[in-house]
Order: C-alpha cells, then sequence, then structure tokens
C-alpha cells in the first residue's frame, strides 16, 4: 500500500527524499547536484515557460524591471 506525503515546495520535497524511502520529483538541477540521491527515471519535459512571482512592492524596482526586461527579450 502506497503513503502519500505532501510537502511545501523544493526544499520540503528535497528534505522528504533524503530522510525516508520516499520517490518524488525534484528540478534536475536540484536533484543531480545531491550525491544522496539518484535519479530513477529520464526528466519529464515541460513547456518552456517561466513563472517568475513578484511582490507587489517590489514589482516597480529598477532592479526587477531590469530582470524582467532581459528575461523576456532573452526568450
Amino acid at each position: 500500500e502506497k503513503e502519500i506525503m505532501q510537502v511545501q515546495g523544493v526544499a520540503g520535497m528535497l528534505t522528504a527524499l533524503k530522510k525516508s524511502t520516499a520517490q518524488g520529483l525534484l528540478p534536475c538541477f536540484v536533484g543531480d547536484r545531491d550525491a544522496g540521491l539518484r535519479r530513477i527515471a529520464e526528466p519529464i519535459e515541460t513547456k518552456d515557460r517561466l513563472w517568475l512571482l513578484i511582490h507587489a512592492d517590489l514589482r516597480r524596482s529598477a532592479r526587477v524591471r531590469a530582470l524582467l526586461d532581459f528575461v523576456v527579450q532573452s526568450s
């Protein structure tokens, strides 16, 4: 019988996977860096989308705006 565990975010998943025998999904750039984990399947293809969440207080910041402009131009 399978047990289900719910975690909050990538850091929570990483901790759960390292401290148990569970299997789960992590971004490759996180899981591949950890020698204590091993990949058991090929990476899942995702759409070429990047979601950026910006706090309302920072969305008009010059630094944040510069990053957003760079990311949009690079895509």
